[in-house]
């Protein structure tokens, strides 16, 4: 006689039809769960910048300097990337903000590839974790960067379409 699995209100009826001792049932348990549509991004190396010889540029470009990088996590293939250059210093002394234009340009590696993209662009995902490297600099049209300390604040961002 073969047995299933029978619910349990069933149980006793299923008993009585010689479903008893020695008998081996099986029922099968689903598992169910949604992935929403989400990215997510973290920054894990921060960039460095290095002065240009004539003191007119600070760039991650300029050896010495490092470009910054951010993971982005996408779990849809509409989701975009794109970053936002600084306006301007999050820090420097007097005088290091005057006459200065910023810029900066992303790569993407992994789950998505896309070189030299300017701000403002953003690139489609790919499905999964894309590594997003990113170069930062600013330039002085008229004088040179006084002595002090410099930081600029690029924005990263991915957009759930």
């Amino acid at each position: 006689m073969r047995c299933v699995a029978i619910p349990s209100a069933a149980l006793a009826a299923a008993l009585a039809l010689g479903c008893g001792a020695g008998a081996q049932t099986s029922a099968t348990l689903t598992f169910e769960g949604t992935v929403d549509d989400s990215c997510a991004v973290t920054t894990p190396d921060d960039g460095t910048l290095e002065l240009s010889n004539d003191y007119t540029e600070l760039s991650s470009k300029i050896g010495g300097g490092t470009a910054g990088s951010a993971v982005v996590i996408s779990t849809d293939t509409d989701n975009t990337v794109d970053i936002d250059a600084a306006t301007g210093w999050a820090t420097a002394p007097t005088g290091g903000g005057t006459n200065v234009t910023f810029d900066a340009e992303y790569d993407a590696s992994g789950a998505t590839t896309a070189s030299n993209v300017a701000p403002g662009v953003a690139t489609t995902l790919g499905l999964g974790s894309t590594t997003v490297t990113v170069d930062a600099w600013a330039e002085k049209s008229s004088g040179v960067f006084p002595a002090g300390a410099y930081a600029m604040d690029v924005v990263v961002q991915c957009v759930a379409n």
